[in-house]
């Protein structure tokens, strides 16, 4: 059983220096076991904010994780828990999004490759109206047509729960946008 106190002293060769931030540190459980830094909000922000890979990540925690006795099983693990830790955040954001009463929707799709090297149209979209501006999705979509588009941005407004406060939508002058029959402006009845 581990006996934290405030001080110093000697294991093996290591000179170990303890102080109440570590004695009251939330990663020890009561039977002074440390728990599993890698579910902490804060640290996972923290490697995605560094844009640290899942495999860089497990290279530069495992030491600390050896240190505090704790398993770090591997980097799909830490890819894991960061994709479960960014679909709460996510949840959390649309949740107390407080979207504008009167909004102007704003797509424009970009061919690009994404980070596995599959090349494709990223349709950004853009909420904005009454002072604020939010960036809703830029996701891929599987091609650039304005009825993929449209699909797209509806669905994108039905999640944020947006759909009823946009009375405008702004793009660029493309074809797939401005096509009288097969157009996005047109797809969604403006």
């Amino acid at each position: 059983d581990l006996e934290c106190s405030i001080g110093q002293f000697n294991h093996g060769q290591r000179t170990i220096t303890v102080d109440q931030e570590y004695v009251q540190s939330p990663f020890l459980r009561e039977n002074r076991k440390p728990k599993s830094f890698l579910k902490d909000r804060a640290v996972l922000d923290g490697l995605d904010r560094a844009n640290t890979s899942s495999r860089m990540a497990c290279h530069v925690l495992a030491p600390v994780a050896k240190f505090f006795d704790v398993d770090v099983s591997g980097h799909m693990t830490v890819h894991r828990d960061r994709a479960e830790n960014r679909s709460t955040k996510t949840v959390e954001i649309m949740d107390t999004f407080q979207p504008p009463k009167r909004a102007v929707v704003h797509f424009d799709g970009k061919l690009m490759t994404d980070l596995s090297g599959d090349f494709g149209d990223r349709l950004a979209i853009v909420l904005s109206g009454e002072g604020q501006t939010k960036l809703l999705s830029a996701e891929m979509i599987k091609n650039g047509t304005g009825l993929a588009q449209a699909q797209q941005v509806v669905k994108v407004l039905i999640d944020w729960k947006v759909l009823n406060n946009v009375f405008a939508m702004c793009c660029d002058t493309t074809g797939s946008n401005t096509g009288w029959i097969n157009g996005s402006p047109s797809l969604f009845g403006f």
